[in-house]
């Protein structure tokens, strides 16, 4: 009985996804995978390499890994289930926070300039070496605290707002 509930904890592994491929990024790899289906016939080397790098985008993303039995964290990219990153020793958590992020664009064109606003809701984790990893970033706060709930749930520690 004692040997399974030790088994769980050493497998147990709090995986989160930290950024995707944007929808830009994916249009652009699905023209890139009907280019490469289009020279298929003609070029064959080609039509491999756009193929391979148009299914890329949506087999990948950033992730952030913590080991706690191991006490080891990483983070990297993960394609298609096989993880890059490098293990760092894990010094514990200080607290998660969120934080509001303003970006602002400028498109200078002919006839007008044109000024777009965009706000995001970034949520960190704030390790006790004060390394800061971004682990939530969404357009609506209450969704960004949400997730950042669940997992200060998971790494029992607290979520501070500094959006004010």
């Amino acid at each position: 009985m004692w040997g399974n509930k030790m088994i769980d904890l050493i497998d147990k592994k709090l995986h989160y996804i930290t950024e995707k491929p944007s929808l830009a990024i994916k249009t652009c790899a699905s023209l890139m995978l009907l280019g490469g289906i289009y020279v298929s016939f003609s070029i064959p080397l080609v039509s491999i390499l756009f193929i391979v790098l148009g299914l890329l985008p949506f087999v990948m993303y950033n992730y952030v890994d913590f080991k706690l039995y191991e006490g080891v964290y990483s983070e990297g990219y993960c394609i298609a289930g096989k993880t890059f990153g490098q293990e760092r020793p894990y010094p514990g958590v200080e607290f998660l926070f969120l934080k509001k992020n303003r970006s602002t664009h400028i498109t200078h064109g002919e006839v007008a300039k044109i000024v777009s606003q965009h706000i995001f809701f970034d949520g960190y984790i704030n390790l006790c070496d004060g390394t800061k990893i971004l682990v939530v970033q969404r357009r609506q706060k209450s969704q960004a605290l949400k997730e950042l709930g669940k997992i200060a749930q998971d790494l029992k520690t607290e979520v501070k707002d500094l959006t004010f």
